[in-house]
């Protein structure tokens, strides 16, 4: 028997952009199995208790960072999904398809504003660790303590930003603080974008320099809490450990891991028995495994390893083949831009450093071949950094329409009416170095060609 799983919350993770250019908002297929047999066609949405689900990440994704403050190097989406499952954040985002606050999964009541936007006061709800201990705010302030003392070496940190816009904490009682902030901010910015990435830790569990050492209060002063930091990324870089090691069975998540492989990084999740939340688990165990390549993936799929999967684009004819054997089909919209930046630093500075130069770069993106012929129509295009699908409140009216519809008409013409010797097929050269209208402009030298470098990634075209 199978049963369909699903995250309980979707985190976000922000992502700061030069200009850009061929934005899509890409929608993968997802592929579930059913809880009925793989033969069968109908489809019971009836909740089973017990049992084990596999869940497939795609090439690369290998969960491979477990401590919920995350380092540069560590900073994905597939490591932080893990990790909340283990330990909630402070406030939770994702209720549906809409990336808003989750009131019911998370930690604390929602946030009350005052002094004019530039004090916040935050009581926690009763949630427990797995040990029986309660979540308080001392398990905050030990994850503000850390984040403070090596904010440089963290994922998540931008100059300016938390720590830095807080001038200072009260710690009122072990269910309530008070963060008085440098300036006035927008509640909805600082909610979905400052606390969000607040996680709390188990103080009584980690806050020590060595793991056979004893628990003290060490993150209260900075040398302390730097030796705490460097303690637990430490224990976080032996993925050998991660099953064993004492400090990652204290949670207060609805799963704590109970499995892994450091070489193809299969992790294995078991119910939190004692998790205090709503949306309790029902399955016994969740298994995430890396795919080796989409082959490997779909013949997983079609072997009945894994229960809930992916089709990749290349493979979206495959859809009614594993409808008609148990699994149910799906779009999986992911909030996600992707898009390709501009070096405005680099050796084609003077180049993309022209507003024409970048328009007509854009005016040459036909995304709708792009989601015809790459995606088989599982894309939306969007015009800016903020997806338009799924439908959502943060999306500007002026990203909803295309300022640089594809023109190759538009992009010889933008091109010639500055100075541009265009050669299609070829090297187009300026012919008219110089500034001001009719020449190519600053730092542009004559004879010099509109040539660039693309950096992409390869392996899975998601």
């Amino acid at each position: 028997m199978r049963e369909v799983v699903s995250s309980a919350s979707v985190p976000t993770r922000r992502r700061r952009a030069t200009s850009t250019f061929a934005a899509l908002v890409t929608v993968s297929v997802l592929v579930s199995a059913c809880a009925n047999s793989p033969s069968s066609s109908q489809v019971s949405n009836k909740v089973v208790s017990g049992g084990v689900a596999v869940y497939s990440h795609k090439p690369g994704d290998d969960f491979n960072w477990i401590l919920p403050i995350m380092t540069g190097t560590s900073y994905e989406l597939y490591n932080q999904n893990t990790e909340l499952d283990m330990w909630r954040p402070l406030y939770s985002y994702g209720t549906g398809s809409q990336p808003t606050l989750n009131e019911a999964l998370s930690i604390a009541y929602p946030p009350v504003w005052s002094n004019n936007d530039r004090t916040v006061t935050i009581k926690l709800k009763r949630f427990m660790w797995s040990d029986g201990r309660p979540v308080t705010t001392r398990d905050v302030e030990l994850w503000w303590d850390l984040y403070r003392a090596d904010k440089s070496s963290i994922g998540t940190y931008v100059s300016g930003d938390i720590p830095d816009n807080v001038a200072s904490i009260d710690w009122v009682s072990s269910s309530e603080f008070v963060m008085h902030l440098t300036q006035a901010f927008s509640p909805l910015w600082y909610d979905s974008n400052e606390l969000s990435v607040i996680v709390p830790l188990p103080q009584h569990s980690w806050d020590r320099e060595s793991l056979t050492g004893p628990v003290g209060n060490y993150d209260l002063t900075t040398a302390g809490a730097k030796k705490v930091f460097t303690f637990l990324t430490g224990q976080s870089s032996k993925l050998s450990t991660y099953a064993t090691n004492p400090l990652w069975k204290v949670v207060d998540g609805p799963w704590v891991l109970t499995g892994y492989s450091p070489t193809t990084y299969e992790t294995t999740l078991s119910r939190n028995t004692r998790y205090s939340g709503p949306d309790k688990p029902h399955l016994k165990q969740v298994v995430y495994v890396t795919e080796t390549s989409d082959t490997a993936e779909i013949d997983a799929l079609r072997s009945g390893q894994v229960d809930y999967g992916w089709l990749p684009s290349s493979d979206y004819g495959l859809a009614s083949y594993f409808s008609q054997h148990g699994y149910t089909v799906k779009p999986w919209i992911t909030e996600v831009a992707n898009f390709a930046e501009f070096g405005y630093t680099g050796p084609y500075k003077n180049l993309v450093g022209q507003l024409y130069v970048r328009q007509a770069l854009q005016s040459l993106i036909d995304q709708p071949a792009y989601i015809r012929d790459i995606f088989r129509g599982h894309a939306v295009p969007t015009y800016g950094p903020v997806p338009i699908k799924p439908a959502n409140a943060f999306a500007s009216p002026q990203e909803k329409d295309n300022p640089y519809p594809y023109s190759v008409a538009r992009a010889r013409g933008l091109l010639a009416s500055h100075g541009w010797t265009v050669k299609p097929g070829g090297t187009s050269t300026c012919g008219s170095p110089g500034v001001g209208a009719g020449h190519c402009g600053k730092g542009i030298a004559s004879g010099q060609g509109l040539t660039f470098s693309l950096q992409y990634a390869s392996g899975s075209l998601q």
